[in-house]
């Protein structure tokens, strides 16, 4: 029987935690960024630790940062300036838009208007044209059937 020995890996050492460089930076811009949050200000003696491998080996997760410190969006309530532009713009679209409306209305009038003109232009001259026959004896009417009557248009006196 031949003995096997067991090879295991050791894990790697874990790398000793650097001091961050610090950076020089022009006056104006470090009172500013002092004042935001002294906790995160990096001083000559502050270690930062460094991260190594995810165990998991999937490289593209990276740190986390919280809800709170993700979500940026600006407020919902708009300007008081703000409200005031939009109502005024909101007036004069109502405006445009009733005299649109009121064009449209006249058009549609004045085609109506001389669609009804033609018709009764129409009307009269073809009373005017159409040939007619003038009953002097009225007896005759009598004696025709509804079906004859139907057929005639009973006409002011047309004098030609």
């Amino acid at each position: 029987m031949s003995t096997k020995k067991k090879v295991t890996k050791q894990p790697e050492p874990a790398p000793e935690p650097v001091a961050a460089p610090v950076e020089e930076k022009p006056a104006s811009t470090e009172s500013a960024e002092a004042s935001e949050d002294p906790k995160k200000e990096l001083t000559p003696g502050t270690i930062v630790p460094v991260r190594g491998r995810n165990v998991s080996g999937r490289n593209w997760k990276g740190p986390k940062e919280r809800y709170g410190v993700i979500n940026t969006t600006p407020s919902l309530k708009t300007s008081w300036d703000k409200k005031q532009a939009q109502r005024e713009k909101m007036v004069q679209l109502r405006q445009r838009n009733a005299a649109i409306k009121e064009q449209a209305d006249l058009a549609r009038q004045q085609l109506a208007e001389k669609i009804k003109a033609n018709k009764e232009r129409r009307a009269k001259n073809e009373i005017k044209s159409a040939q007619y026959q003038v009953v002097k004896n009225t007896s005759k009417l009598r004696k025709m059937s509804r079906k004859q009557m139907q057929q005639f248009k009973k006409l002011a006196d047309i004098a030609k």
